[in-house]
């Protein structure tokens, strides 16, 4: 509701549309556990099972409509998606899950996700499974995280994620980016080799 009043007021009615729900791999209807207040960043999907001190936990949960970003696509009729950002702590490749159909048509031209050690990630998807099915349907993907950053060390923010090294695997709090467009692809690159010279310098001079 505060983000329709917003959007609202901002005049951008005509070219935002809110959809209130949770974005997954089903449509229907999701448990969450609702966040406290605006502006943080803790409501997720609820884990049955989620243990606290050898003790089951217990969590509170609110239901929510659920929906696919294909069936948002399918819904507006959209040819393509400039960016498609997902960030639902911990469960993106649920996300992901759901919009296979955009993906694998190469429909969205930039797509980023956020990876660490929570949720789906804890659970039994890996880093490694989703670059490889982004890669089969055409797309680059490369770490977009702070620098510094395990496994990424001097090497900060910006780092290819192929050729595949199981240190990537951290289950650590970062962000991928992966697009298909050659333009943008070959842009990424350059800021990778750029950031990487500039920071392998800074690192010499210590």
């Amino acid at each position: 509701d505060l983000l329709k009043r917003v959007v609202a007021v901002s005049g951008l009615g005509s070219v935002v549309d809110v959809v209130t729900a949770g974005a997954s791999n089903v449509t229907g209807t999701l448990k969450l556990t609702p966040i406290r207040h605006a502006g943080v960043e803790t409501g997720h999907i609820a884990e049955t099972g989620r243990k606290a001190g050898g003790r089951a936990k217990a969590e509170r949960t609110i239901d929510v409509p659920a929906v696919t970003v294909d069936s948002i696509v399918a819904t507006h009729q959209l040819s393509h998606v400039t960016l498609l950002a997902i960030d639902v702590e911990g469960f993106d490749a649920l996300v992901l899950d759901g919009a296979k159909d955009l993906l694998s048509r190469r429909g969205a031209q930039l797509v980023e996700f956020e990876y660490h050690g929570v949720g789906a990630w804890r659970q039994d998807r890996s880093l490694e499974a989703e670059v490889e099915r982004m890669c089969g349907w055409g797309y680059e993907c490369f770490w977009s995280g702070a620098p510094g950053a395990p496994p990424l060390g001097i090497f900060g923010a910006l780092h290819p994620l192929r050729p595949w090294c199981p240190r990537f695997e951290t289950r650590r709090y970062s962000n991928v980016v992966c697009a298909h467009d050659d333009g943008v692809k070959a842009a990424l690159r350059g800021l990778t080799l750029a950031r990487a010279a500039g920071e392998f310098k800074q690192a010499q001079g210590k």
